[in-house]
């Protein structure tokens, strides 16, 4: 069984509608969130655009996977790093304000404290950093996965609060 066919077979059956995954109330709120995003990630597969809601969710589900995979310097390297700003926005909106914290003192080592938007202009400044730099992701890296509050939890609160806004296919 390949990806798509996992995640249809996990994550389809909860719905296609915002409505109809949050109504599985015996369902536990990650994986609610993974449906949300799977189906918002079959929405970019049709090249639909995304309102200001779907982009912040899409963007700060990013953040907590590169970190957790790989901490911000994983995240900073790879083409998540792009929406970098919209996924702090996005931590801010969802009140996940401790996370918002860390990820601005991540993107703070980036000249001034702003990592480029273009993922080959960011990476060639990030193999020109010296250690310190990644001795502070690290560091944001570890705080981030050990706050008391999931971020994932305030996604999905934050998906029911803006479910008017939140168009899945």
């Amino acid at each position: 069984m390949n990806k798509d066919e996992w995640e249809e077979k996990h994550y389809g059956a909860l719905g296609k509608t915002i409505d109809e995954i949050l109504s599985h109330t015996e369902v536990d709120s990650d994986t609610l969130v993974d449906a949300i995003f799977f189906r918002l990630e079959k929405k970019s597969l049709l090249q639909s655009s995304y309102n200001d809601a779907e982009l912040k969710f899409l963007e700060v589900y990013a953040l907590v996977g590169e970190i957790g995979n790989g901490g911000f310097s994983q995240y900073f390297d790879n083409s998540s790093g792009d929406n970098a700003e919209i996924a702090l926005a996005g931590l801010r909106e969802i009140g996940a304000d401790n996370a918002a914290d860390i990820t601005e003192r991540a993107m703070a080592v980036f000249p001034d404290g702003k990592p480029p938007e273009d993922r080959y202009e960011r990476q060639e400044i990030m193999e020109q950093m010296n250690e310190d730099c990644f001795r502070v992701w690290d560091v944001c890296s570890k705080s981030f996965c050990k706050l008391d509050v999931s971020v994932r939890h305030l996604l999905f609160v934050y998906a029911n609060k803006r479910r008017a806004e939140i168009h899945l296919l």
